[in-house]
């Protein structure tokens, strides 16, 4: 009695597993396009600081509702603030339906170098998971730098006339030394930047700090917020790494403007002819008279006649007391009609706008000559030639006869 009694509850407790097992296989795994098999010996390498995609393929053999897919990667020492994991929104599967879920495999830059699996959970509600694990080593790139940190003094704000300081913390992942690693700082928008050298930055996750760098900020620069933008060259200039920051710059109150106007815009031959697909080029010439680098940016508005283009930048950086020309290009299309055509082009900078007129004459198409009018020249030209040859050979024979007399 007892020995069925124990029967009977085995093939109850099986039963239940039966049913509470999710009815799917995987049929397929792939890390960037590369099958892998689970718990394979054979490990597959992965660099850190790279994003890869898992892409599973699987065949459901009933209805399973509230599905989802996890992947991770356990053992990362700060999984909790950036973790190497992914999970798919829940859905329902169908049976006899198979699915292909991608998901995304973020391998962070500060995981060590070592062996690690990819977790994949399947689960629904209340089931029991389907898992699988794949073996993978996050390796090292032979060359990678990070720039760790930047430390400006003053750190957010700054006064016009004052100066900016800066030291740039850079970290190398790679397997190399790097060595004569190049730290610049920059404030484009006021024109103004400095650069350094770090000699050498031992690998295996070691860090340097460069020296200090010096900016000084225009005394009478326009008051707002500048991107300070960083990079570290290594590798002899051939790889590179930035970082952006943000600074706000304050009025210098000792600062006195001059009541002339500080620009100087130019618009050299500012009407030209040209034919439909022919460009034709307009120089604008900006002058900066003021005491302090300023930004201009030339727009031009669309038109359906024509393909309007500003090279080689539609923006520039002028620098006080400096000069600086940019091309505004303008080719008719063939449907363009003929006559006088107008563009504004507009020069702003900050509050500062100006606008140029741009006159282009489109002449007309010089006339095709027609097939027929082709044939019919080339019949005149052969009964001319037909009609001297003709002439020559009367001329001939009325000599060969007077010969015979």
């Amino acid at each position: 009695m007892n020995l069925r009694s124990i029967s009977i509850s085995i093939i109850f407790l099986l039963c239940i597993a039966t049913v509470t097992a999710l009815p799917i296989s995987i049929d397929e795994a792939k890390i960037d396009d590369i099958p892998v098999n689970e718990n394979s010996v054979n490990r597959l390498s992965l660099e850190r600081g790279e994003v890869y995609e898992l892409l599973l393929r699987f065949t459901a053999f009933q209805d399973v509702d509230d599905l989802q897919v996890l992947a991770f990667v356990s053992g990362f020492e700060f999984d909790d603030i950036e973790p190497i994991a992914d999970r798919t929104p829940v859905f329902d599967a169908d049976a006899g339906v198979t699915y292909v879920k991608r998901l995304a495999i973020p391998i962070s830059r500060n995981a060590e170098e070592d062996d690690y699996k990819v977790r994949v959970i399947f689960s629904d509600r209340s089931g029991d998971e389907l898992t699988a694990n794949y073996n993978i080593k996050i390796d090292v790139p032979r060359h990678a730098l990070q720039i760790l940190d930047v430390i400006l003094n003053p750190s957010t704000s700054v006064r016009a006339g004052s100066s900016l300081l800066a030291r740039v913390r850079v970290k190398n992942q790679g397997e190399r030394d790097a060595e004569d690693v190049r730290v610049s700082v920059n404030i484009p928008g006021l024109g103004i930047g400095d650069t350094t050298y770090i000699n050498e930055i031992e690998r295996n996750d070691e860090q340097a700090q460069s020296q200090e760098l010096f900016l000084r900020i225009p005394r009478c620069a326009q008051p707002g917020s500048y991107d300070v933008l960083i990079t570290a060259e290594y590798l002899q200039g051939y790889r590179a790494v930035q970082d952006r920051k943000t600074i706000t710059v304050t009025q210098d109150e000792t600062c006195e403007e001059s009541n002339e106007a500080p620009i100087t815009i130019t618009l050299g031959n500012n009407a030209q002819q040209t034919l439909p697909g022919q460009p034709v080029t307009y120089p604008i010439t900006i002058t900066n008279i003021g005491k302090t680098s300023r930004t201009f940016v030339i727009n031009t508005p669309p038109t359906d006649w024509a393909d309007v283009s500003v090279s080689p930048t539609n923006t520039l950086v002028v620098q006080p007391r400096q000069t600086q020309t940019t091309f505004i290009s303008v080719e008719p299309n063939e449907e363009s009609t003929s006559g006088s055509h107008t563009i504004t082009a507009a020069v702003t900078s900050n509050n500062y706008r100006e606008e140029l007129n741009i006159i282009t004459m489109v002449l007309e198409q010089p006339r095709k000559t027609g097939i027929f009018e082709t044939v019919l020249i080339i019949l005149v030209i052969l009964l001319v030639i037909i009609g001297i040859i003709i002439g020559i050979a009367h001329a001939r024979s009325k000599e060969n006869k007077q010969e015979y007399y």
